[in-house]
């Protein structure tokens, strides 16, 4: 009997983590009725509906995901019709299922689940994922030049279509900036699941973007504290605040320009293979006009420094300090009360300061 095998593989901020949670929550009803979704250690977190990534983990550059951990799962589980795997950034690694996916036993059928976002759209969430996750500190204008304008996700779909359609490779593909929340609705009519068994409980978004304050916190907490403290006081807002309205980031009239010409040959590439409710646009919605950066000279910053040392460093758990959580209530009064003074302000940067960055 011939074994369906799908392998969602992002890309990423399209929806992700939501799926992920449902699908955790709906593990026993999913088996009950032949869908494996493989066990994962982020199922914990995924049916508290907060970041994860997905139930299989790619490891370092020379280990192929496919053949150490999707391959002994298929293995040793021949009596689920259908295996489900999810993690979004297979994309980056897909080398290592075209590479090998000819060489595998016919009965198992490989079916890729591909996701896409507007490209505008998606830059404005790496920008914010970089924030929350990777302790980036720059503004979002210095963020699109350090990239080229260049949507990389964009340019990677498209790179891994063509290898698909190379390798006859069964493949689906979604436009979430089309799609939104019905998205999990599309992926599971794809795969085949009754939408009955599934647990979409889902009150509130899942890994959702930063408010125009919290972002402007962290782009200074990035800068003190670095990274570790960062990526903590990220989780804590988006995983304990679900609810929270995000910011519509917006790019300056010249970045636009670049950014649709840097990525208009994928964006027509791929609109060639969705219907023509869903294609991807390279407009840009109304929102917030600066980059959320306000500019700290080196002795601004080396005296905000002087100032913190006596709190938790990265190798300490800021959770455990009350005087950390008092800097950052006042922190954020602060920025709030920067937010406030900028809506009476026609510019938020001047330019003569703009090569005083973080």
């Amino acid at each position: 009997m011939k074994q369906h095998i799908f392998l969602h593989i992002g890309h990423p901020k399209t929806g992700s983590s939501a799926f992920q949670s449902c699908l955790a929550r709906s593990h026993d009803a999913l088996k009950d009725k032949g869908f494996l979704y493989p066990y994962h250690d982020s199922f914990t977190r995924a049916s508290r509906r907060q970041v994860s990534s997905g139930n299989i983990s790619i490891g370092p550059e020379d280990h192929n995901w496919l053949t150490t951990t999707v391959l002994p799962i298929l293995e040793n589980n021949h009596h689920y019709h259908t295996v489900i795997f999810s993690n979004e950034n297979l994309i980056h690694r897909i080398v290592d299922f075209t590479s090998t996916v000819r060489s595998l036993p016919a009965h198992w059928q490989f079916h890729v689940l591909l996701a896409v976002r507007d490209p505008i759209e998606q830059l404005s969430s790496v920008y914010q994922q970089l924030v929350k996750r990777h302790g980036y500190c720059k503004g979002y204008e210095e963020f699109l030049s350090e990239h080229e304008y260049r949507c990389n996700a964009t340019a990677k779909a498209a790179a891994a279509i063509a290898a698909f359609e190379a390798l006859e490779i069964r493949y689906s593909l979604f436009n979430y900036s089309a799609l939104k929340t019905s998205v999990i609705d599309a992926l599971i009519q794809a795969i085949g699941i009754d939408a009955n068994i599934i647990d979409r409980s889902l009150p509130a978004p899942v890994n959702r973007s930063l408010s125009a304050a919290e972002l402007q916190l962290m782009l200074f907490v990035n800068a003190i504290h670095g990274r570790s403290v960062g990526r903590l006081l990220a989780d804590s807002l988006v995983n304990k605040l679900p609810d929270v309205t995000p910011v519509a980031l917006a790019m300056q009239p010249g970045s636009k320009l670049k950014v649709e010409s840097e990525n208009r040959q994928h964006v027509d590439f791929i609109n060639e293979r969705l219907a023509t409710e869903a294609q991807l646009l390279l407009t840009e919605k109304p929102g917030f006009t600066g980059d959320l950066h306000w500019n700290l000279c080196d002795e601004q910053l080396q005296l905000s420094r002087e100032i913190l040392t006596a709190l938790p460093t990265e190798n300490n758990n800021p959770t455990a300090s009350e005087a950390w959580q008092r800097d950052a209530q006042r922190l954020m009064a602060v920025v709030s009360r920067l937010l406030q003074a900028q809506q009476t302000t026609p510019t938020m940067h001047q330019p003569e300061q703009r090569n005083n960055r973080f």
